[in-house]
């Protein structure tokens, strides 16, 4: 437990801190504050890249790279982001990712749970690029996944690509 002084009107108060929560705030708060912290970070970190993507500086590697079929790799699917997305999600709560928290997690978000064909596909291809691993010493039966570094990183790019094309002036295709 850490406890921190800090003076208030004409004196001094004691904020507790367990495991990083203030004591005196809502789960909810939490979560609203670390959301609005990703948010902080995902704009600090869209400010740095801007200049290089608006550059012409990198075009000549960049276009050997998209025009290659054999160095590009297809940029994750709306599911897959999904998928990570619920995958960051559990991992924030402590717990593991299962097939029925994508399902869950797909419907409170977007209104309308994944079907669960796409679930499974979405989680093998992601297993298969490394993005997800499956939690050792679960049963077939309940398997859970958690997110694998790169996965985060992927994950993080996507966003960072849906937010540049959000703020396109017309649709384009990524």
């Amino acid at each position: 437990m850490i406890t921190q002084l800090r003076k208030v009107t004409g004196g001094r108060s004691i904020k507790l801190n367990v495991e990083g929560r203030h004591l005196n705030r809502s789960a909810e708060e939490d979560r609203r504050a670390l959301e609005m912290n990703v948010e902080r970070s995902m704009k600090a970190m869209l400010n740095l890249l801007s200049p290089a993507i608006e550059s012409g500086e990198h075009d000549d590697a960049m276009i050997q790279l998209g025009a290659s079929a054999a160095l590009f790799v297809e940029p994750l699917s709306k599911h897959e982001v999904q998928a990570l997305a619920c995958a960051l999600y559990m991992e924030n709560e402590r717990q593991a990712l299962s097939y029925h928290d994508v399902l869950r997690l797909t419907d409170r978000f977007s209104g309308k749970a994944m079907n669960i064909t796409m679930v499974y596909k979405t989680i093998e291809r992601l297993l298969d690029r490394g993005f997800l691993t499956q939690v050792e010493g679960e049963a077939d039966r309940s398997r859970r996944y958690q997110i694998h570094g790169q996965g985060r990183e992927a994950f993080r790019m996507a966003v960072l690509n849906s937010r540049i094309l959000a703020s396109a002036p017309s649709p384009a295709a990524a």
